[in-house]
């Protein structure tokens, strides 16, 4: 089994118009700096995007109270069962059939013995993985963007067809390339 743990308070906080460091005063003045000594940090680490694995949960309880929800309701929380892991753990977006059926053809594309139609079959295969990988991540955004999945499927549209334009003029010559983050050099001193 594979779980994920998803902080929520960004998007809490967005909606409310609040920073980690306004809610930590908040916090602060409610519930007094000598009974819980909550800081803009111990928030921050609640407003990433990634899963977390620890965290302070008499800031999130804190948290959690000033902006009247459940301590649950700040934490999304994605557990994969082992019945959609694929072979050697690795999670598996086709059924049972469908992923042994993968790991034979890349078995045989690894030996060098794969068939036009073993081929084909191989494509269609990674194609419908990638698809169901795609929808899942898309889910997973618009989860912790707190956005319906259609509106992240439009803006993830949108951000392709950026890129993709940006690409062709890079190509093309015609659209500079932004400068990475050189350091300057030092000054002699």
């Amino acid at each position: 089994m594979s779980v994920a743990v998803y902080p929520r308070l960004d998007q809490l906080l967005r909606d409310r118009n609040l920073t980690p460091a306004e809610l930590a005063r908040l916090i602060q003045s409610r519930y007094g700096v000598s009974i819980v000594s909550i800081d803009a940090e111990a928030l921050s680490h609640l407003t990433r995007a990634e899963p977390i694995e620890r965290a302070d949960l008499t800031a999130a309880g804190a948290a959690a109270a000033v902006l009247g929800l459940q301590i649950g309701d700040l934490f999304d929380v994605e557990a994969v069962p082992l019945s959609v892991e694929g072979p050697g753990g690795l999670e598996s977006f086709l059924n049972d059939i469908r992923s042994q059926r993968l790991a034979e053809l890349f078995d045989l594309q690894d030996a060098g013995r794969l068939t036009e139609a073993e081929q084909r079959e191989l494509d269609e295969l990674v194609t419908e993985y990638g698809r169901q990988f795609g929808e899942r991540k898309l889910r997973q955004f618009a989860r912790q963007r707190g956005i319906p999945v259609e509106r992240a499927r439009r803006e993830a549209d949108v951000a392709v067809v950026h890129a993709t334009q940006r690409w062709h003029g890079l190509a093309a010559g015609t659209t500079e390339r932004k400068p990475r983050g050189r350091r300057r050099p030092e000054a002699p001193r």
